[in-house]
């Protein structure tokens, strides 16, 4: 939804000007054309357009009756979600160009902002800015997100990654482009426990934290009605409805004695109390008919979180699905309803935009009959799960249990810290609104952040079967998210009329820290692949034989795997256990495969499709400076498409996106700029990306050439044609 712009004339000739940012819910006033700065109010465009009343509060008494119904008229038109169309109208347009002033200039599509009225909206929400962040100056380096999860993680032991996935998946709601997450493992494990932690830190009005409950709990619980107009109905639905249940609270009209007294039409006798309660129920009873009877139930998703504590239901999991495969931005569904006269009705719902999604379950989702769609949608993960991390939550549960309030608040985390963290979020989610408005971002126009080692990321990444898209679009999500939360300490890059935040190297290292497993697979079950199966595979130097017979390769039996999950868990398992929960999940996913056994025709041995990568940590990431405390991950071994890459490639990439810009409008602007807002130039900017890390030691086998030519294929599949 864009930006509402209007103009409203005044008897005395002045004219009152208004702009008002959605996402932000700012209404900027300017009232009259000598005024540069305007007013700016807190204000909720819903609650604003339901009453010409509300609306005319926002003038606190200045205007005359009919200025106001003008004007409500006026914004109210322009809001109104039927309409499907908003305007952005240029201050000081010319008369004669197709404005009559309502915000509308007859082509439906608005010219953007003058310097003036940039110029006014930067100097009005200056102080707001510098206000919030004064607020939060105690934390080190403005670098809120970190914040947040070192926060956590004084309550939750030996969990950075989940941490971080549940945090950045939570964060991902402030944009257009949200994740979705599947925290999966056995019970009591800390995956609930976790999420809330997490989500404590997020405004509460964001997060939905959800049940077992059907779609039409969820779509009452959660959803408002609307009348064919697009306007709210939902506050005189709910005042009707109170009225009608609770009899103390309707009105009985008693005449004065000297006026006539309500009769009945029909016997032409005076009107019992009773008679005129049961009058009143009738008309209260005919006005919600007539409100509902066109009435839609919307539901709006846009910087929503939605935690499922435990899988949905089938039915509502079927209304989310096309949800959260982002397929529209809105979606309509049927469903039946009951009537306020006790019967049912078929009533539409429309879902708006699109949520954040967490879903907890302990059970082995992998058995659902829809678990590949929920592999599609989902990053899949769990907590992790040690003796240390146990012994850590004991020592947890002791300080909570048995020291005093005061001394908790010093040595787990106190209320200073826990208000800070909430701080930072919604200060980060206030950037994120302001950076998309500026970008003029939508659901079909995401991207703020330039990513400088993306093309020779997804060259390196593995690029054999459709599900390897899938997990490129995962990395990348993660890569824009990080970087956008970590916007105070980027650079960022002017390129026409776009600024987008710059992502770094340590951002790549902090995406690779946290998705270590991205094939969709339950983690337990690779951790089970990766520590018994393969183990037992490679102790096997020759194929199996017994007597005369010798099976044709090397393999694994059932049996055998029985007998090693005992050894190494103490845990005894069954061999069509052993089948069911890990044989037919890695076979599905090509981890494993399986032939007949030449030694006994009526079992099979299993030899692996893949090898697990051996673990290459990056013994140290950074040397000096403010991120010496990063994360460790394994390096990326190069698929087969991966390119000789120039060693001064990030001064080409900065050259043909520069060129590009030029060859398409000779007066775009071009701008690298620092963490302090100051234009630096291409060397600079250079010298300092790769100050700390390389991008060498992102590769298990790196292949960089001084050649730029060697790579020129691939550059041209990239920007469609071949850079200057």
């Amino acid at each position: 939804m864009k930006d509402i712009f209007f103009t409203v004339d005044v008897s005395d000739g002045k004219v009152i000007e208004m702009n008002y940012l959605v996402n932000s819910r700012k209404l900027f006033i300017w009232r009259d054309k000598e005024h540069e700065k305007p007013t700016v109010l807190d204000v909720d465009y819903e609650d604003m357009a339901k009453t010409k009343r509300s609306f005319s509060q926002i003038f606190n008494g200045n205007g005359n009756d009919a200025f106001v119904s003008n004007a409500w008229t006026k914004f109210s038109n322009l809001i109104n979600p039927c309409l499907y169309k908003y305007y952005k109208i240029q201050r000081g347009e010319a008369e004669g160009d197709g404005d009559d002033g309502d915000g509308d200039d007859g082509d439906g599509d608005g010219d953007g902002l003058t310097e003036e009225y940039a110029r006014s909206l930067n100097d009005a929400t200056k102080p707001v800015l510098k206000s919030e962040e004064d607020e939060l100056a105690e934390i080190p380096n403005r670098n809120y997100s970190e914040f947040v999860i070192n926060t956590v993680k004084k309550e939750v032991k030996r969990d950075d990654v989940l941490i971080r996935q549940i945090f950045y998946t939570g964060a991902s709601a402030y944009t257009f482009a949200p994740m979705n997450l599947f925290i999966i493992s056995p019970t009591s494990e800390g995956k609930t426990y976790t999420t809330e932690k997490v989500m404590q830190y997020f405004p509460k009005e964001d997060v939905w934290t959800i049940g077992r409950i059907s779609d039409k709990v969820l779509i009452r619980q959660k959803g408002i009605l609307i009348n064919s107009k697009g306007e709210s109905i939902q506050e005189q639905v709910d005042k009707l409805r109170l009225e009608l249940r609770d009899t103390t609270t309707v009105t009985i009209r008693f005449e004065a004695p000297t006026g006539k007294p309500e009769v009945d039409p029909i016997t032409g006798k005076p009107l019992t109390v009773q008679q005129k309660f049961e009058k009143r129920r009738a008309e209260i009873k005919k006005e919600l008919d007539n409100l509902m009877d066109d009435a839609t139930v919307l539901i709006n998703l846009q910087d929503k979180i939605i935690v499922f504590l435990e899988p949905p239901q089938r039915e509502l999991m079927n209304l989310i699905k096309p949800i959260l495969s982002h397929d529209k931005e809105e979606i309509s569904y049927d469903y039946v309803d009951r009537t306020e006269r006790g019967g049912f009705q078929t009533r539409r719902v429309i879902v708006r935009g699109w949520a954040a999604f967490i879903f907890c379950s302990a059970k082995d989702e992998s058995k659902w009959e829809i678990w590949p769609e929920i592999q599609s949608r989902f990053l899949i993960t769990s907590p992790n799960m040690n003796q240390a991390k146990v012994h850590d939550g004991n020592i947890l549960i002791s300080q909570r249990k048995g020291l005093p309030n005061s001394m908790q608040q010093q040595i787990i985390v106190s209320d200073k810290e826990r208000k800070l963290a909430r701080s930072s979020v919604s200060f980060l989610k206030g950037w994120m609104h302001r950076l998309s408005e500026s970008n003029m971002l939508h659901y079909d126009r995401q991207t703020a952040v330039w990513i400088p080692y993306g093309f020779i990321f997804a060259n390196a990444l593995k690029s054999e079967r459709g599900t390897d898209n899938r997990i490129t679009e995962r990395i990348f999500s993660l890569l824009n998210i990080i970087a956008l939360t970590k916007i105070h300490h980027r650079q960022t890059l002017v390129y026409g009329n776009e600024r987008l935040v710059i992502a770094t190297l340590e951002d790549l290292s902090e995406t690779l820290h946290i998705t270590q497993n991205l094939s969709g697979i339950p983690p337990h079950k690779l951790k089970w692949f990766k520590e018994i199966f393969m183990p037992l595979y490679e102790s096997k130097t020759e194929p199996n034989f017994k007597d005369d017979k010798v099976e044709d390769r090397r393999g694994v039996t059932t049996t055998q795997l029985s007998e090693c999950h005992k050894l190494k868990t103490g845990k005894s398992i069954t061999t069509q256990n052993i089948i069911n929960t890990y044989l037919n999940e890695l076979e599905n996913n090509s981890f494993v495969d399986n032939q007949e056994s030449q030694i006994d025709r009526r079992q099979k041995i299993y030899f692996p499709l893949m090898e697990m990568p051996k673990e290459q940590k990056i013994k140290k990431l950074v040397s000096e400076g403010p991120l010496t405390n990063f994360l460790q991950h394994s390096k990326i071994i190069p698929s087969k498409y991966f390119k000789k890459i120039p060693e001064d490639w990030l001064e080409v990439e900065i050259s043909t996106l520069k060129n590009m810009l030029v060859r398409n409008d000779s007066n775009s602007t071009f701008q690298l700029i620092d963490e302090n807002d100051d234009e630096i130039t291409i060397s600079e900017f250079v010298k300092n990306y790769s100050k700390h890390l390389n991008l060498t030691n992102y590769f298990a086998e790196p292949n960089f050439s001084n050649n730029y030519n060697d790579n020129t294929d691939g550059m041209k599949f990239l920007y469609g044609e071949d850079p200057e």
